[in-house]
């Protein structure tokens, strides 16, 4: 009984975090950074960013009525060294709805309503918005296929393509290219099959 309320509770809170992290409730829109501003962190400027990856992501979970709820969002992710990266969801109007930043010295949330919430890092981040804690480095090593070298991973195939259970989740390569990475991941909770997360990857 307790569980259930639990799983309903966190139901609930989720939907309400995840709408307004992706701007569901208006259409303000964070302004966009002055180049190089995302990479100075305390104390001095960062190194450049590493890489960037950009795509669509989709989410659909049941509310605490059991109820399908979807929310999608175009993302742009840059990748830094250690710890660095920056995400921001962007909604289909362009407005960038959401800007996560995660540096050695901790991570932040930004959302036109709520303005900055600072955490210790990004794993306590993800862990108030999913339920689920994970590390900057995961997210570097899922969206090319591969596990975070760093946490226990178990590896196996569904349709001949790869599916990886690591920190919570199942990732799977729905679709791969021609060179095996992934045009098309699909995430899911290890225990909540409802909710379902599909990043299609951009060339």
């Amino acid at each position: 009984m307790h569980s259930k309320n639990r799983v309903s509770r966190w139901r609930g809170l989720s939907a309400l975090m995840l709408a307004a992290l992706l701007g569901l409730a208006g259409c303000k829109s964070l302004a966009p950074e002055p180049p190089g501003s995302g990479a100075v962190a305390q104390g001095g400027s960062a190194p450049a960013w590493v890489s960037e990856r950009s795509g669509r992501v989709a989410l659909t979970a049941e509310d605490e009525r059991g109820n399908p709820t979807r929310w999608q969002a175009t993302f742009l992710l840059k990748l830094g060294e250690g710890e660095r990266l920056q995400l921001d969801l962007i909604d289909p109007l362009g407005n960038t709805q959401a800007r996560i930043r995660s540096r050695s010295d901790g991570a932040e949330l930004e959302t036109p309503k709520e303005g900055v919430q600072r955490y210790a890092d990004l794993a306590s981040l993800t862990q108030t918005l999913t339920g689920v804690a994970l590390p900057a480095s995961a997210w570097r090593y899922w969206l090319r296929g591969e596990p975070d070298p760093a946490l226990p991973a178990s590896r196996g195939e569904q349709n001949g393509l790869p599916v990886l259970d690591q920190a919570g989740f199942s990732i799977r390569i729905a679709r791969a290219r021609i060179d095996g990475t992934p045009a098309l991941l699909v995430l899911t909770r290890l225990d909540r099959p409802d909710l379902n997360v599909r990043i299609v990857l951009d060339d």
